[in-house]
């Protein structure tokens, strides 16, 4: 009764932390703070709008980050390897400065072999354990992970952990699109001067 309650308000001044203060605090705006009862025991259609746009973003980032393996067998919440990212990096300097040097058919095969190597390095990326984790109880259920859903829901730190995993995760793919992108209109480019000089001739 006093959470439902509480969220209803919007009044300032209820905690002592708002999003400001809190030197070394993470999570710094207390009224952000999830709900007492675990996701699994909430009824959505019984909670204020507040809680429940709370809980449906948390539940959005939970899933982005189950399908980008962020977590592992471990409940570890796990981030791209930097090694493995700067190799990628790597390979797309060299896309690009093939896709901005490409002038004739001979390199056309080279291209598409940096193209097949673009698609194949992001499954090439490893993961590897960060400092934080979700508490492994032992259990799991065998169609899906509620308990590992319902404590990553409760803890703010752990969602800004993974926000920011996802984004570099984000970032590393947008790159990799440019850098194909990029070498498969040098291709086309090149194509299709090749089809008009033959036209000429």
């Amino acid at each position: 009764m006093f959470e439902k309650e509480y969220l209803k308000s919007m009044n300032p001044g209820l905690h002592i932390y708002e999003g400001k203060g809190g030197k070394g605090m993470r999570f710094n705006d207390w009224r952000k703070l999830p709900s007492l009862t675990p996701r699994s025991l909430v009824n959505m259609d019984m909670i204020p709008f507040k809680l429940k746009d709370m809980i449906s973003e948390a539940e959005d980032l939970y899933v982005e980050a189950v399908d980008n393996n962020v977590f592992d067998d471990q409940n570890r919440i796990c981030t791209p390897d930097e090694h493995d990212i700067s190799k990628v990096q790597e390979l797309i300097k060299e896309c690009d400065s093939l896709a901005e040097n490409m002038q004739d058919v001979s390199q056309l095969e080279l291209a598409k072999e940096k193209i097949e190597e673009l698609n194949v390095a992001p499954a090439n990326i490893n993961m590897v354990a960060t400092r934080y984790s979700i508490p492994n109880d032992g259990h799991q259920d065998t169609t899906e992970d509620r308990l590992r859903r319902d404590y990553f829901i409760s803890f703010p730190v752990c969602q800004m952990e993974v926000r920011d995993i996802l984004k570099q995760i984000k970032g590393i793919k947008e790159e990799i699109e440019q850098a194909k992108s990029k070498l498969q209109n040098k291709i086309d480019v090149i194509k299709s001067n090749r089809c008009w000089y033959r036209r000429l001739i």
